[in-house]
């Protein structure tokens, strides 16, 4: 029990003093770190009366002859091509890494990193997946992986190393394939990979202000098809429009020739190419052919293509076309993306150089000068960073890395996505979801056949900086396309001003017309004409020509938004306007016929004004529920029509035509519905016109004069709307406003003048106060041999006003002649009886007291009642003489 109560005394003490210690030595004995005060006796075997500058072991008599612990080793993986020779210098730049950062204190303290190499050829992954199988199965376990640099010999690599818990760092792999995808989930790359890439693209396209691109790549499953497919996505992710996406296969004898022709005919001009020397070869020649190149064309393409390779022309190898010449035309002044080799700032590196004291080293210790070698080198300081932070972690310390265990995987994996230092390369860091190197890219140029970096893109701010002067061969940097100038058409402005004047006077015309009718409504010829349906045609006249003015409006006086307001406005006027007009001599029109076709049948009536404004009434509130329906479910709307096949071309310019139109989903039904409505509507009044043209009794109406209207309208309204619905939305956009303002013009103008013209005249010449005589028909009686006439004079003079009925037989050879004469002054506003008594056989009898009345027919016209009495055998006769004695009648009240 002493014994052991001795031991831990003593143990107690030894830890005691090493937690207070000042001085430590290494005990190659008990291989163990001691430390002790100084001048302080330790009853162990180290620190006995030591010294700040001594250790004795007591063991063995001597002085400790280690003062620091040994370095643990930490063992990693390299894969290298042609690393015997080290052909690309890779192998250089890894051990100057590694020298460095075993010669630094500050990182993997305690430890050393040793690589062991694996020659993988030029991406020969069979012998990269041979080169993982010999470093895990031969010891020491190796924790982490670099390499390999091509895409072939990476890919079957990273599908296995995850099974052993390994993560790799490649050094050269550009391929997006391994971005985002969980079979990689181990795999990270240094080389800024198509991802960033494609942002530098997209930032130097949006820095030109272009918005639409074309894309055409080779297809391969690891590189370019890839590329092209990450690229679309970051473009529409900013707002470009991806015009065309064209793909040609990887063979020597491709012909291109289909998507060179297809990207000029869409009219690309910003264009990227994702190939490789042979597609750039093909895709140039055919670029030249065709044209699309030079100062109204970019092109921007992959970054590692070397302009000397491009215009090594083997024909017979190639299946290339073009000369040499030829090829450098069609490349000069290409554009390109690549990773930066070295930074060009002058910073201090993690590594405590900066990179061009990095290429130094390397030519004086290496003797290797190729600046991409700097990925090879950051790629390992990558790897010493995230070992330095797991060794801070106990349950993930490098030392304790097994291949079977997944928590090292995952905290390296964590370690590895936060790191951010400094390289030579530029600033070193990992996106998380990719696991792609955030860093910085070139954008290059190609002038005088070689590359010049213009700038750089730093992708983890998505900042440009453009530091070299770009040679614009135009001068100035190129349009994303034809610039496209829409030219409105407009119509002609003297016609618009011809058509507006002529409206004008024909408003002037309508308002003095209204104000005639308005102040000498209480003469005879007007007071008989209706003088309030005479103001519904002249307010539907106005109506009319103020359509003529809308109709004018076009894009030169309205924004397209309020031409959509133009379209409905237009629209309900004119509909409105023909309503009243038209309405109105419509419903004259058919008083009219009403009337005789009541006295041919001897029918009692009475038609006043107010069912005539009856009439026109409904068909304005047809109009208004009609249209109240159209607008409200489908209302007209303002559209531009492009007429591209009008297009025409001035240098880099296409000028496009481009009409206002009115149109809505469904304006061809509504149309229909209108024009069938008005349709039917003219088909009536022009019915009711022809059935009054002999109707020739001015002082009852001016029934002449509205059926001619109704000819005037119906003509010019069919050829108006053929004319209109025909060439409407076509480049004639001049000829359907010309004939429909011409149309409308003079048909509202000829309504005016032949309604009110004679009316005004008879006023001014005093011709409703003089005599007419009424043309005489001839009819054959029901004896044979002889000739009977019928007729009607009506004589006006300050004296004496009568109606003559006469009649005359005429058998052989001689005449008989009666006559009926009606006193002027029995003519009165009372209801008057006219009761000539006709002999059934000779047609007249003499007019005297005790007369027989065989039937009566009674026609009422606002205040003016007229009774008169004929008989039902005189047939046509009969007809002809009742239309006279009403316009005898009528006329002397």
């Amino acid at each position: 029990m002493a014994i052991v109560f001795s031991i831990v005394f003593t143990l107690l003490s030894v830890f005691t003093l090493c937690v207070s210690a000042s001085y430590c030595c290494y005990n190659e004995t008990i291989f163990h770190e001691i430390c002790c005060q100084q001048n302080a006796l330790l009853i162990d075997n180290c620190c006995d009366n030591s010294t700040n500058s001594a250790c004795l072991n007591k063991t063995t008599a001597d002085l400790c002859k280690t003062m620091k612990r040994p370095l643990k080793e930490l063992h990693l993986g390299a894969f290298v091509p042609y690393s015997e020779i080290d052909r690309f210098g890779f192998r250089a730049a890894m051990e100057l890494a590694v020298e460095m950062i075993n010669n630094r204190s500050d990182i993997l303290g305690g430890h050393k990193m040793v690589l062991h190499y694996a020659d993988t050829f030029y991406g020969d992954g069979g012998r990269a997946v041979k080169a993982l199988f010999n470093f895990i199965m031969q010891p020491p376990n190796k924790v982490m992986l670099i390499g390999p640099a091509r895409t072939d010999a990476l890919m079957p690599v990273a599908e296995a190393a995850v099974n052993w818990n390994l993560l790799q760092i490649s050094y050269a792999s550009l391929s997006p394939m391994f971005g985002n995808n969980r079979k990689y989930r181990n795999t990270y790359r240094i080389v800024p990979s198509s991802e960033s890439n494609s942002k530098a693209k997209v930032s130097f396209i949006k820095n030109f202000g272009w918005e639409r691109v074309a894309i055409i790549h080779e297809y391969s499953a690891e590189m370019f098809s890839l590329t092209a497919s990450i690229l679309v996505k970051e473009l529409v992710q900013n707002n470009i429009s991806v015009i065309a996406v064209e793909g040609f296969q990887q063979k020597e004898d491709t012909d291109v020739s289909f998507q060179i022709n297809k990207l000029k005919n869409m009219d690309s001009r910003i264009i990227i190419g994702e190939f490789s020397k042979n597609g750039a070869q093909k895709v140039f020649c055919e670029a030249y052919k065709h044209g699309i190149y030079g100062p109204r064309y970019v092109w921007i393409v992959f970054g590692h293509l070397d302009p000397l390779l491009i215009l090594e022309i083997q024909p017979h190898v190639n299946h290339v076309s073009c000369s040499r010449e030829e090829l450098k035309e069609a490349l000069q002044g290409v554009f390109a993306t690549a990773q930066l080799d070295l930074r060009q700032d002058d910073n201090t590196t993690i590594s405590g150089m900066t990179a061009t004291q990095f290429i130094r080293t390397m030519q004086a210790e290496k003797k290797k000068s190729e600046t991409y070698t700097s990925f090879a080198f950051d790629s390992v300081w990558s790897a010493a960073v995230t070992l330095d932070e797991a060794s801070k972690t106990s349950n993930i310390h490098p030392d304790k890395f097994n291949y079977n265990g997944t928590a090292h995987a995952s905290g390296f994996r964590r370690i590895l996505e936060g790191i951010n230092f400094e390289g030579v390369t530029g600033p070193v860091r990992f996106s998380g979801e990719s696991r792609e190197r955030v860093g910085t890219v070139m954008i290059m140029q190609l002038q005088n056949e070689s590359w010049v970096t213009i700038g750089q893109h730093f992708t983890y701010s998505d900042s440009l900086d453009l530091f070299h002067k770009i040679e614009w061969q135009g001068g100035r940097p190129p349009k994303d396309r034809t610039l496209e100038i829409e030219e409105l058409l407009l119509n002609p402005l003297p016609l618009i001003v011809v058509t507006w004047l002529l409206a004008g006077i024909g408003a002037l015309l309508s308002i003095f017309f209204l104000y005639f009718n308005v102040v000498h409504r209480g003469n005879r010829s007007i007071k008989m004409s209706s003088p309030q349906l005479n103001n519904f045609i002249i307010l539907g006249c106005l109506l009319c020509y103020a359509s003529v003015v809308l109709f004018g409006l076009d894009g030169r006086f309205l924004t397209l938004e309020r031409y959509g307001f133009s379209c409905n406005a237009r629209t309900t006027v004119l509909s409105i306007g023909f309503s009243l007009s038209f309405g109105a001599m419509f419903s004259k029109t058919w008083r009219v016929h009403k009337i005789f076709t009541a006295a041919k049948t001897l029918k009692k009536m009475a038609i006043r004004d107010i069912h005539l404004f009856g009439i026109v009434a409904a068909l304005v509130i047809i109009d208004i529920w009609y249209l109240s329906i159209w607008f409200g479910f489908d209302s007209l709307k303002a559209t531009k029509i492009r007429f591209d096949d009008q297009a025409r071309k001035e240098h880099d310019k296409i000028y496009i035509p481009v009409l206002y139109q009115c149109t809505c989903t469904h304006k061809t039904y509504f149309l229909a519905v209108l024009y069938a409505y008005k349709g039917i509507l003219l088909l009536f009044g022009l019915f009711l016109a022809w059935e009054t043209r002999n109707v020739t009794i001015p002082a009852l109406n001016d029934s002449k004069y509205i059926g001619m209207s109704v000819y005037n309208v119906v003509t010019l309204s069919c050829i108006g709307a053929i004319v209109t619905t025909a060439l409407d939305g076509t480049i004639h956009y001049q000829a359907p406003y010309a004939i429909t303002s011409l149309c409308l013009i003079i048909c509202t103008t000829a309504t005016l003048l032949l309604v009110f013209v004679p009316k005004v005249y008879n006023y001014f010449t005093g011709s409703d106060d003089q005599a007419f005589n009424v043309t005489t028909v001839h009819t054959t009686g029901p004896s044979i041999g002889r000739h009977q006439s019928h007729g009607f004079r009506f004589n006006s003079d300050n004296d004496t006003k009568a109606c003559y009925l006469s009649k005359s037989v005429q058998t052989d050879h001689s005449e008989l002649a009666t006559s009926t004469v009606l006193p002027a002054n029995s003519v009165t506003s009372d209801p008057i009886q006219i009761a000539p008594l006709l002999d059934p056989v000779n047609g007249f009898m003499a007019n005297s007291p005790g007369s027989r009345i065989n039937s009566a027919y009674e026609i009422q016209m606002d205040d003016i009642e007229l009774n008169e009495t004929l008989p039902t055998s005189l047939g046509g006769q009969g007809e002809m003489d009742a239309e006279r004695i009403a316009a005898c009648i009528v006329t002397n009240m």
